[in-house]
């Protein structure tokens, strides 16, 4: 997994601890934390051993495609999860990709925060990693949906990497530049909820809105 310092990440870890105790599947879990070196180093020791199933959700796009194709070639079913090993199509000897629809989401969830600012003022999007396909969806999404917000004014769209020290730092800086911040889309819950103490820290609000709606979120 990327990291389960992320709350979707920690969830979906669970959610296979539970699947696998019901199908009596031993289950071996290599937490990336958020590090493409630490991931690719777990990635190319599971390479190295055998497996029935194994399942990949890199980091960052590219990191992990060499090893992957070890595992692939080997002859277990090998998933690709959320977001692809490499090029979005690309045959790595991958089983299947099992995704979600991103760009689905960054629009429904951008349409809905632009209807809640009254379609005026500011927005600032704060993204997942640059290589990330599933970013990159959303990113497209929130776009997408912009376009019918003709009012709506792009303040700041940058890359906080699911990392939530860094996108309060980010928003620090974006409470203390714009007076007109009216909403804030997050590419996930943990993101948005840094965004979202940087504006009570300084008495603000907004309408914040992010990606997965883990139970914290809801």
């Amino acid at each position: 997994g990327e990291g389960v310092v992320i709350d979707f990440v920690a969830e979906g870890k669970k959610v296979l601890e539970h699947y696998c105790s019901l199908f009596n599947v031993a289950l071996t879990y290599a937490d990336g934390e958020l590090d493409p070196t630490k991931q690719r180093n777990a990635v190319e020791n599971a390479a190295g051993q055998s497996w029935d199933i194994a399942a990949v959700t890199p980091v960052e796009a590219g990191t992990l495609v060499d090893p992957f194709k070890r595992m692939a070639s080997a002859g277990p079913c090998v998933l690709e999860q959320i977001t692809p090993v490499g090029e979005p199509g690309e045959d790595y000897g991958q089983t299947s990709l099992i995704s979600q629809d991103s760009f689905e989401m960054g629009y429904k969830v951008t349409s809905a925060l632009c209807q809640k600012a009254g379609g005026k003022g500011g927005i600032i999007e704060t993204r997942g990693p640059a290589s990330h396909q599933g970013s990159i969806a959303r990113h497209e999404g929130f776009v997408a949906a912009l376009e019918n917000f003709p009012d709506m004014e792009v303040l700041e769209t940058d890359f906080g990497n699911w990392d939530v020290q860094r996108v309060r730092q980010l928003w620090d800086t974006y409470v203390n530049r714009y007076s007109n911040i009216a909403a804030g889309y997050f590419h996930n819950d943990d993101m948005a909820f840094a965004g979202l103490e940087s504006l009570k820290a300084v008495g603000r609000t907004a309408a914040i809105g992010a990606c997965y709606g883990m139970p914290k979120a809801i």
